[in-house]
């Protein structure tokens, strides 16, 4: 199993700033790519956190319907967990982005990904490499 970073998800949805490059046209693909292996059954983990800031991307980039119809279809999924995130998670996570200086909720993913024990991730955010975490897709190649 592994984690599903907001990234992919946004990606998927074409949720991207208009201000991107052409070269992200790749990253959609990619991540259209990673849902479909969702979509067919392939189990992965994410949380709380990663689907609130995924929710708050699509409303305000393709607004509210886009956003429920995405969580609507997510929710039909049994195989994406939905770890809730705690306080406890939190305290963790801010000594880790302190440390490793990478963002909080990129932190709260490692957090959790310790205690479920999944030890990859789908995403694009080069600060999982600080965290020593192998994301897929690999750098210059697909998944």
């Amino acid at each position: 199993m592994r984690f599903l970073d907001t990234n992919v998800l946004v990606y998927s949805m074409g949720a991207i700033d208009t201000k991107m490059p052409a070269s992200d046209q790749r990253l959609i693909s990619l991540s259209k790519e990673i849902v479909r292996k969702v979509d067919r059954g392939e189990p992965v983990l994410t949380t709380t956190v990663h689907l609130s800031e995924f929710s708050n991307i699509v409303h305000r980039r393709l607004g509210l319907q886009a956003a429920c119809d995405a969580f609507e279809t997510i929710f039909l999924h049994d195989n994406i967990i939905v770890a809730s995130v705690e306080k406890t998670h939190y305290e963790l996570a801010i000594e880790i982005a302190r440390q490793k200086n990478v963002g909080i909720n990129d932190s709260v993913a490692a957090v959790i990904m310790d205690e479920m024990k999944v030890d990859e991730i789908y995403s694009f955010d080069t600060d999982f490499d600080r965290l020593s975490i192998p994301r897929f897709p690999k750098k210059d190649r697909g998944l």
